[in-house]
Protein backbone atom coordinates (compact mmCIF):
# COMPACT_ATOMS: atom_id res chain seq x y z
CA UNK A 1 0.00 0.00 0.00
CA UNK A 2 1.15 3.46 -0.53
CA UNK A 3 0.26 5.40 2.37
CA UNK A 4 -0.60 9.02 2.50
CA UNK A 5 -1.15 9.43 5.80
CA UNK A 6 1.02 11.73 7.59
CA UNK A 7 3.20 10.37 10.86
CA UNK A 8 1.06 11.90 13.57
CA UNK A 9 3.62 10.24 16.32
CA UNK A 10 5.71 13.28 17.21
CA UNK A 11 3.00 16.08 17.36
CA UNK A 12 0.65 13.83 20.01
CA UNK A 13 3.98 13.51 21.89
CA UNK A 14 4.86 17.21 21.96
CA UNK A 15 1.00 18.30 22.70
CA UNK A 16 0.57 15.79 25.01
CA UNK A 17 4.18 16.49 26.85
CA UNK A 18 2.56 19.68 27.09
CA UNK A 19 -0.76 18.83 28.65
CA UNK A 20 0.80 16.85 31.31
CA UNK A 21 3.48 19.13 32.08
CA UNK A 22 0.76 21.97 32.95
CA UNK A 23 -0.82 19.06 35.04
CA UNK A 24 2.51 18.61 37.04
CA UNK A 25 5.61 20.51 36.14
CA UNK A 26 7.88 18.05 37.54
CA UNK A 27 7.21 15.49 35.46
CA UNK A 28 9.56 14.23 32.81
CA UNK A 29 8.76 12.30 29.47
CA UNK A 30 10.50 10.31 27.08
CA UNK A 31 9.04 8.25 23.63
CA UNK A 32 10.75 4.93 24.88
CA UNK A 33 9.45 3.02 27.21
CA UNK A 34 12.21 2.49 30.14
CA UNK A 35 11.50 0.03 33.27
CA UNK A 36 13.85 1.76 35.47
CA UNK A 37 13.50 5.76 34.73
CA UNK A 38 16.53 7.88 36.06
CA UNK A 39 13.61 11.08 37.59
CA UNK A 40 10.58 10.83 38.42
CA UNK A 41 7.94 10.86 37.90
CA UNK A 42 8.95 9.85 34.02
CA UNK A 43 6.04 8.97 31.66
CA UNK A 44 6.41 7.14 28.33
CA UNK A 45 4.41 8.09 25.21
CA UNK A 46 5.03 5.74 22.71
CA UNK A 47 2.89 4.58 19.69
CA UNK A 48 2.98 0.93 19.08
CA UNK A 49 1.11 -0.07 16.92
CA UNK A 50 0.14 1.68 13.23
CA UNK A 51 -1.88 -0.43 10.97
CA UNK A 52 -3.46 0.62 7.66
CA UNK A 53 -7.10 1.19 8.30
CA UNK A 54 -8.82 -1.52 5.46
CA UNK A 55 -12.55 0.39 5.64
CA UNK A 56 -10.63 3.65 3.88
CA UNK A 57 -8.13 1.80 1.37
CA UNK A 58 -8.34 1.75 -2.54
CA UNK A 59 -8.40 -0.34 -4.64
CA UNK A 60 -5.09 0.70 -6.42
CA UNK A 61 -3.75 -0.01 -2.60
CA UNK A 62 -4.03 3.97 -1.52
CA UNK A 63 -3.93 3.83 2.01
CA UNK A 64 -6.40 7.18 3.30
CA UNK A 65 -6.53 6.13 7.07
CA UNK A 66 -3.88 4.61 9.72
CA UNK A 67 -5.67 2.95 12.70
CA UNK A 68 -3.05 3.43 15.42
CA UNK A 69 -2.04 2.36 19.63
CA UNK A 70 -0.92 4.74 21.42
CA UNK A 71 0.59 3.79 25.01
CA UNK A 72 1.65 5.79 28.27
CA UNK A 73 3.03 4.38 30.58
CA UNK A 74 3.31 6.59 34.34
CA UNK A 75 6.20 6.06 36.64
CA UNK A 76 6.29 7.06 40.39
CA UNK A 77 8.23 6.50 43.57
CA UNK A 78 6.92 9.53 45.67
CA UNK A 79 7.42 8.09 49.45
CA UNK A 80 3.47 8.89 49.85
CA UNK A 81 0.98 9.58 47.20
CA UNK A 82 2.82 7.94 44.20
CA UNK A 83 -0.43 5.77 43.57
CA UNK A 84 -2.44 9.43 43.58
CA UNK A 85 0.00 11.07 41.88
CA UNK A 86 0.44 8.62 39.05
CA UNK A 87 -3.96 9.03 38.67
CA UNK A 88 -3.17 12.01 38.41
CA UNK A 89 -1.11 12.35 35.35
CA UNK A 90 -3.62 9.43 33.77
CA UNK A 91 -6.27 11.59 34.58
CA UNK A 92 -4.58 14.45 32.42
CA UNK A 93 -3.50 12.24 29.21
CA UNK A 94 -7.07 11.25 29.24
CA UNK A 95 -8.37 14.64 28.94
CA UNK A 96 -6.13 15.57 26.45
CA UNK A 97 -6.12 12.30 24.27
CA UNK A 98 -9.95 11.92 24.75
CA UNK A 99 -11.67 15.03 25.13
CA UNK A 100 -13.02 16.92 22.29
CA UNK A 101 -14.51 20.44 21.61
CA UNK A 102 -12.81 23.32 23.29
CA UNK A 103 -10.32 21.54 25.29
CA UNK A 104 -8.53 20.94 22.08
CA UNK A 105 -8.87 17.22 22.78
CA UNK A 106 -7.93 14.40 20.33
CA UNK A 107 -11.18 12.52 20.33
CA UNK A 108 -9.59 9.23 20.88
CA UNK A 109 -10.68 5.81 22.45
CA UNK A 110 -9.06 4.74 25.97
CA UNK A 111 -8.99 0.96 26.55
CA UNK A 112 -7.23 0.27 28.97
CA UNK A 113 -6.14 2.59 31.85
CA UNK A 114 -4.79 0.76 35.26
CA UNK A 115 -1.33 -0.33 37.79
CA UNK A 116 0.34 -2.91 37.09
CA UNK A 117 3.21 -4.33 38.81
CA UNK A 118 6.98 -2.55 37.75
CA UNK A 119 8.47 -5.83 37.66
CA UNK A 120 12.18 -4.40 37.26
CA UNK A 121 11.28 -2.22 40.61
CA UNK A 122 8.40 -2.88 42.99
CA UNK A 123 9.15 0.05 44.84
CA UNK A 124 8.24 2.30 41.49
CA UNK A 125 4.31 2.75 41.12
CA UNK A 126 3.38 2.11 37.32
CA UNK A 127 0.25 2.59 35.82
CA UNK A 128 -0.59 2.33 31.68
CA UNK A 129 -2.89 3.53 29.11
CA UNK A 130 -3.30 2.18 26.17
CA UNK A 131 -5.42 4.79 23.65
CA UNK A 132 -6.59 4.32 19.96
CA UNK A 133 -7.37 6.40 17.48
CA UNK A 134 -7.86 6.28 13.44
CA UNK A 135 -5.90 9.24 11.83
CA UNK A 136 -6.20 10.28 8.00
CA UNK A 137 -4.79 12.02 5.33
CA UNK A 138 -6.24 15.35 6.49
CA UNK A 139 -4.73 14.64 10.30
CA UNK A 140 -7.80 14.50 11.70
CA UNK A 141 -8.18 11.88 14.61
CA UNK A 142 -11.08 9.66 14.81
CA UNK A 143 -11.66 7.56 17.66
CA UNK A 144 -13.17 4.27 15.02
Amino acid sequence: LVSTVPNVENEIYTKLKSALVAADPDVNCGSVMEDRPAKFPFVSIVMTSETTYQRSSTFDNKENHVQFLLEVNIFTNDLSGKKERAKKLMAAAKTFLCETGENGGLGMLCTQNQPIVNAADTNIHRRVGRFEGVVGNDKVIYWR
